[in-house]
């Protein structure tokens, strides 16, 4: 019986003779068609639920900002239990000035993609919320909204990136809804900040 691959969700699938493929191997079949040529690293994250840095063996690494608590996996998706925290890629291969970080949208409100993280509390943030997606600005720990726009909606993906240097934008499904020039941070890591809601299949890559 022959097997066809199927899009969804911008992964790639091979079903096998019966089911889909797990989420384990998920984890490696990001479509760089639907993200560019410049996709580097992705995450499902697939592990045990935990703190991410552990269970990911170090992939991640935690940020300094916010209250106690750890970025942690449950159930398959990033989640903070109202602890507001942040974790960026650890081994990064692409460019620190012209990246963009990406994911997929579940449920609950205050977190997002990052870009820019300087592995303590500087870095720019899509914040996924009720009400509006938010493009904050975040240095030495001090949040400073810089634009809001489009909506909140569950099973979107919603990217940050920077593609022009001193334009920070974010889209959402592929849509760009805030654009904004601001040259305060010129360079880091992508990543991924938490605090009430659900995020999964996360994304980054350069330009």
């Amino acid at each position: 019986m022959r097997r066809r691959a199927f899009i969804t969700r911008g992964l790639i699938f091979v079903p096998a003779i019966v089911g889909l493929a797990s989420k384990a191997r998920a984890a490696v079949l990001i479509n760089p068609f639907l993200h560019g040529p410049g996709l580097r690293d992705s995450d499902t994250f697939p592990y045990s639920d935990g703190n991410l840095t552990t269970v990911s063996s170090s992939k991640w690494t935690q940020c300094t900002i916010g209250a106690p608590g750890a970025v942690a996996v449950v159930s398959g998706q990033i989640h903070n239990g109202g602890n507001e925290n942040a974790a960026l890629i650890t081994t990064w291969a692409g460019s620190t000035t012209l990246q963009y970080s990406e994911s997929l949208y579940v449920s609950g409100d205050y977190g997002g993609p990052t870009i820019f993280n300087d592995g303590a509390s500087t870095f720019y943030l899509c914040d996924l919320a009720a009400g509006a997606v938010k493009l904050y600005k975040v240095v030495s720990g001090s949040f400073s909204i810089l634009q809001s726009g489009g909506s909140v909606t569950a099973g979107h993906t919603y990217r940050i990136r920077v593609q022009t240097a001193g334009t920070i934008v974010i889209s959402d499904n592929g849509s760009d809804i805030i654009t904004f020039p601001d040259s305060s941070i010129t360079s880091g890591k992508p990543g991924i900040r938490c605090w009430g809601n659900y995020l999964d299949d996360w994304v980054a890559g350069d330009f």
